[in-house]
């Protein structure tokens, strides 16, 4: 019998934890794809919509000419329209790549979208995961990053706000506690999720 193929998608806010739980679930054995990764290949020089970047935000390049992140992000956060016209350039070959690797993949496939419900992503999802986590502890976080208090208001004014996120998830997973009870919660996530590929396709 072939597992049948199953999305799961999963986002939650900035600095929420879910990278660390996108890891987790892949060593439990889900094949986890990641937007964010996706569209950091989409920006590199030799990247498809390098050229187009470049010709669009001229400042946010560093001297060697490569996509210089945080110049990029003072480009754009703060400035919906600049924001939008990024997200157009790096969208179509992000979710390209994502249908792809959807497409060759088996079982349990999760997709890791910080701005899933913000894309639509999650009708193309069986659940949606959403990783919460105080914000306190995410502040924390940020500002452990390098950020400053304006570029996390900036950021997080970007994406939906948190409750609506988590309202809108089939299953909320906590990352306040250690990462031992992170894994563990996971884990007995990856366990109930992976019997809804059980059978054929």
């Amino acid at each position: 019998m072939t597992p049948e193929k199953i999305v799961i998608g999963l986002t939650g806010s900035l600095g929420s934890g879910k990278s660390t739980a996108a890891a987790m679930l892949a060593e439990c054995g889900a094949q986890v794809v990641d937007a964010d990764q996706l569209a950091h290949e989409a920006l590199k020089p030799d990247g498809p919509v390098y050229a187009e970047i470049a010709r669009t935000f001229p400042a946010a390049l560093a001297q060697d000419g490569s996509v210089d992140r945080k110049k990029m992000a003072r480009e754009v956060f703060g400035h919906p329209s600049r924001l939008k016209t990024l997200m157009s350039l790096i969208h179509p070959y992000v979710f390209s790549r994502i249908e792809e690797a959807i497409a060759g993949a088996r079982g349990l496939v999760v997709v890791e979208v910080p701005l899933l419900y913000e894309t639509g992503f999650e009708k193309k999802c069986r659940l949606v995961i959403y990783v919460d986590a105080s914000p306190e502890n995410i502040r924390e976080r940020l500002m452990k990053r390098g950020l400053s208090e304006k570029e996390i208001e900036l950021r997080q004014k970007a994406q939906l706000a948190p409750e609506a996120k988590r309202n809108r998830a089939d299953i909320v997973i906590s990352n306040d506690g250690s990462i031992q009870k992170t894994r563990e919660e996971i884990q007995s996530l990856y366990r109930r999720i992976s019997t809804l590929s059980k059978g054929a396709e």
